[in-house]
């Protein structure tokens, strides 16, 4: 072979054009297997645009998105008939739909003015719009501002204690003290402040005595009406029920969790039943399903409707007037809203006789909750619900054929049966336990901080007095209730709390059932998500690779290596350090808000803080790579020998004379820095230490407090 030949690659050479095509066969295959899946993955694509869009640094062009939706849903129509490039297009015209909706979200909320500074003390009169008790005493109410003064917003959220009764509707007259919904209390964290910006609020604060009723009521209207009746129920139900009891009560029937204490809410969290609190899919789907179960075993006892009428349907339109009512009255929350959509498809294909679980159905609640909520893809509530209800419908789908064998084994005679079903109720508590625990623990370490393994236990105990006594005894008792006859309702539904109150103690006071969970990036607990739809969402063993994204995903979280040097509040009045002893707090003031929150970013208990107050105006707090000396006077000749000893200075509350000390210019954190950056936490940096704020870098966020400067570099030495 001469040289010319010598590296030619001949036909001979190729490789068989089966074996070239088969890459493309096997893509076919898979579109075909799974043609009928493609639909789920709409509601993922709709959060994703959703969530670029709270989380992006500037504010989204809605024109620029709304162009390229217009030019990818064309390109799809085009393309209809080229599946691959039809669903790249359709797929893409998805994300630019969530960002257009989430930006059409907050540009419904761009009339209302979000504090920047504390106002007052100022004289308002307001129209209460709803109101929480407390156990504590404490009122909390959102008001409706009249004739607001300029500059201040139209709804606001303030606090009093009193013994006042006070309803939805009625105008009061306050002095009160309004402050800034607060951002992030570290970077990364949760954003009150954007919150507030959707919920219609735009300060928080509290009245200086209680408020004075008004002669004149506002104008009735349902909103207040609907408010009034979720009061006057959860008064009825603590009358019957005294006590955590019926404050457990109230929150189970009407969303009203504020009178619960502190003690019994953080036991049912450390058991893993804080789920419980929060009406969600479990409650409507059993509210519903007694009513449904309860009409159609009515109905079977009639021959003349059982013979002629369609008992199944007519139960489903009984169950669909039940799980509206009880919307209604529980408050309609994220969580309440998707599960009675899910459930509303779910009687509706009973109706119809089509199936009802499915995930196509849970995918159309999702796209509407995101239509309708398309800022709830940020909260916990929607993450952690539909985690739990798309696995549960993956796993039942996928054990099927497993179910129908047990049923069918034990199903050859009555003691069979009942064993059957015995045994089948038992494991369904304990598979469904267990596949929504795994589901949502990644959402709960990464939201809160936390994690409990004895979950499964407290569930495996507690979910069948709430499944066979609580909730039906509720149903019961708020059916009975317009009759005057519901007390003994009531008490049959108190013991059952009693008895979920002493398994979540029990389980409370175990050693490790609390355990503490460091904050890990968000991109980890996409990778997660990601794999955990794959795994979900898709049929056949290819779903099986998902797994490999949530080990890569579970390995990054354990061994992140995102660990701040240091941690500086946004009012520069604490600074905390991380050692072998725990967290270490430094400060003027002690902010008990501010130092909860760091030491569970950092996966400390309540043990593991000690708080040092600096006694005099100039204090030092070091670790032994980092020195930020906090600051609190003006006479710079107190804080100018720092400049050759600390890396930062903080000045809490003022400006910085950094015109006097040009030299110490590069290590000062004055306010106008916290102001732009937020909440600071400080990172080693190839020799030098990095600042990042928690607060956007841009004004145009509509909820942003402040602009971001970006970070400065100081020197690990005392000077630059």
């Amino acid at each position: 072979m001469t040289s010319a030949t010598q590296g030619a690659w001949t036909a001979e050479d190729a490789p068989p054009t089966s074996q070239k095509r088969a890459p493309l066969v096997w893509l076919s295959s898979f579109m075909d297997r799974q043609s009928d899946r493609f639909f789920l993955w709409l509601p993922v694509l709709l959060a994703a645009g959703a969530a670029f869009y709270l989380g992006a640094e500037s504010e989204p062009d809605a024109v620029i998105f709304a162009c390229l939706f217009c030019i990818l849903a064309f390109a799809a129509f085009l393309l209809r008939n080229r599946f691959g490039a039809f669903l790249l297009s359709v797929a893409s015209a998805a994300v630019c739909a969530g960002v257009l909706l989430a930006s059409f979200a907050s540009a419904r909320h761009a009339d209302e003015t979000l504090l920047s500074q504390r106002v007052g003390p100022v004289e308002i009169k307001a129209t209460i719009a709803a109101i929480d008790r407390f156990a504590s005493g404490r009122q909390r109410a959102l008001l409706e501002l009249e004739g607001a003064p300029e500059g201040l917003p139209s709804s606001v959220r303030v606090s009093w204690r009193g013994e006042g009764y006070y309803l939805a509707g009625e105008r009061i007259a306050a002095r009160v003290i309004l402050l800034p919904p607060p951002d992030e209390a570290v970077p990364g964290g949760y954003n009150f402040r954007r919150e507030a910006f959707f919920q219609g609020f735009g300060a928080v604060g509290y009245t200086l005595g209680a408020p004075d009723r008004l002669a004149d009521p506002a104008p009735d209207r349902l909103s207040f009406k609907i408010e009034r009746t979720r009061n006057r129920i959860a008064d009825r139900i603590m009358a019957a029920l005294p006590g955590n009891s019926g404050a457990i009560a109230a929150a189970l029937l009407t969303g009203k969790r504020s009178a619960i204490d502190e003690d019994t809410t953080e036991a049912l969290r450390v058991a893993g039943l804080g789920h419980l609190l929060a009406i969600s899919g479990l409650h409507m789907v059993l509210v519903s399903g007694i009513v449904f179960f309860t009409l159609r075993l009515l109905l079977v006892l009639i021959p003349g409707i059982a013979l002629r009428y369609p008992i199944k349907r007519i139960a489903a339109i009984g169950a669909i007037i039940a799980a509206t009512a009880f919307l209604v009255v529980s408050g309609a929350s994220i969580a309440t809203v998707r599960a009675y959509i899910m459930l509303l498809i779910m009687l509706v294909a009973v109706i119809a006789d089509r199936p009802a679980i499915s995930l196509r159905n849970l995918a159309l609640a999702a796209i509407l909750i995101i239509a309708l909520h398309p800022e709830a893809v940020a909260g916990a509530s929607f993450q952690m619900s539909f985690a739990a209800t798309t696995a549960l419908i993956a796993a039942y789908e996928a054990s099927s054929a497993l179910r129908y064998r047990w049923f069918e084994g034990t199903a050859r005679n009555w003691p069979g049966r009942a064993l059957g079903l015995a045994g089948g109720f038992v494991i369904a508590i304990l598979f469904t336990t267990l596949v929504a625990g795994l589901a949502t623990s990644i959402f709960g370490a990464f939201h809160f901080n936390r994690t409990t393994p004895f979950s499964l236990l407290a569930n495996m105990a507690a979910m069948p007095v709430v499944t066979l006594i609580v909730m039906p005894f509720g149903v019961f008792a708020l059916a009975l209730m317009p009759f005057g006859v519901d007390w003994p309702a009531w008490q049959a539904m108190g013991w059952g709390i009693d008895t979920v109150s002493r398994i979540a103690t029990a389980v409370a006071d175990l050693d490790g059932a609390d355990l503490m969970v460091r904050s890990f990036p968000l991109a980890t607990l996409v990778i997660i998500t990601l794999g955990g739809l794959w795994l979900c969402l898709w049929r056949g063993r290819v779903r099986l690779a998902g797994l490999a994204a949530i080990v890569l995903g579970l390995a990054a979280a354990i061994w992140s290596t995102d660990r701040p040097a240091a941690l500086i509040d946004r009012d520069g009045y604490l600074v905390a350090f991380e050692d072998a002893e725990g967290l270490q707090v430094a400060g003027t003031r002690r902010v008990g808000y501010v130092i909860d929150v760091w030491r569970r970013r950092l996966g400390f208990g309540d043990e593991a803080v000690h708080f040092s107050r600096c006694r005099q105006s100039v204090c030092i707090a070091s670790s032994e790579s980092l020195s930020i000396a906090l600051v609190d006077t003006r006479q710079t000749r107190h804080w100018a020998h720092l400049c050759g000893r600390a890396n930062f200075i903080v000045l809490s509350g003022w400006k910085s004379g950094t015109h006097y000390l040009p030299e110490c210019a590069p290590k000062i954190i004055d306010r106008d820095d916290r102001d732009r950056l937020g909440a600071i936490a400080v990172y080693p940096d190839a020799g030098t230490f990095r600042l990042t704020g928690a607060r956007p870098r841009s004004r145009e966020r509509p909820w942003a407090l402040h602009a971001v400067s970006g970070y400065r570099r100081a020197n690990i030495g005392g000077t630059d």
